[in-house]
């Protein structure tokens, strides 16, 4: 009895099997960069080729996790326009402090 890896590895002479595997291979990467699941799906399709023979095609799908897209956080004024900082929030007021004369002392 012929199993699975044999028959997949000599559809196409083994082209399909190699493009499977690169795909395989080009999914895990991108599951451990983004840390979210992918999915592959091969497909056999034996359809009958005359007496006791029949022809084999393999096909596969890959569905590879998107990387999430980043934000941007804006807050609402009362006319309902976004502004980038939060128009109830009052400003500090900061300053730029020179360099002190002697140096810290270290705890």
């Amino acid at each position: 009895m012929s199993n699975f890896a044999d028959v997949l590895g000599s559809v196409e002479g083994g082209v399909a099997f190699n493009e499977i595997n690169e795909a395989l291979q080009d999914l895990v990467v991108a599951v451990q960069q983004t840390g979210k699941t992918g999915e592959i799906t091969v497909t056999l399709k034996i359809s009958p080729n005359g007496g006791h023979a029949v022809s084999v095609a393999a096909a596969h799908k890959v569905k590879e996790p998107k990387p999430a897209k980043a934000i941007t956080v804006f807050y609402a004024d009362g006319g309902g326009n976004l502004l980038r900082r939060d128009p109830r929030q009052p400003e500090l007021p900061l300053r730029e402090v020179a360099e002190p004369e002697r140096p810290l002392k270290q705890a």
